[in-house]
């Protein structure tokens, strides 16, 4: 994590509580109050919504792999949600089994992607270009 994404990362929440400190105990106005205690929980909620990294240049080269990782991040919760719902009801095994399918083809396509630049594999796969 680069300098700037580490201070954005601890700075903003911790200025966040510090304007919501400063906000409920500064003893004028109620809507001053409120305005600082507001100001306060967006600057702690920003890098949690991930707003400061959207805005910020990414120097990522692996975004293919970057991207199926998210991607078997979703499937990993979506297999727990499957799992839960196959414990009652024998007709939700197929939802299981169809994620567990996509989790391994997942786990291929990253295999492939692992160690290769976004350009690397555009010169080996253009049909990743779409993607």
């Amino acid at each position: 994590m680069t300098l700037v994404r580490k201070l954005v990362h601890f700075g903003l929440p911790l200025l966040g509580l510090v304007v919501v400190v400063v906000g409920a105990l500064l003893g004028t106005g109620v809507m001053l109050r409120l305005a600082l205690v507001l100001v306060g929980v967006v600057l702690i909620q920003l890098p949690a919504l991930k707003v400061p990294y959207n805005l910020m240049h990414n120097e990522r080269r692996f975004r293919q792999l970057r991207g199926e990782l998210d991607e078997f991040v979703w499937l990993v919760r979506e297999l727990n949600a499957a799992a839960v719902e196959a414990r009652g009801n024998p007709l939700a095994e197929g939802r299981f089994e169809d994620l567990h399918t996509a989790m391994q083809e997942s786990l291929e396509r990253m295999a492939i992607y692992a160690g290769r630049t976004d350009e690397e594999l555009l010169r080996e796969q253009p049909e990743l270009q779409s993607h």
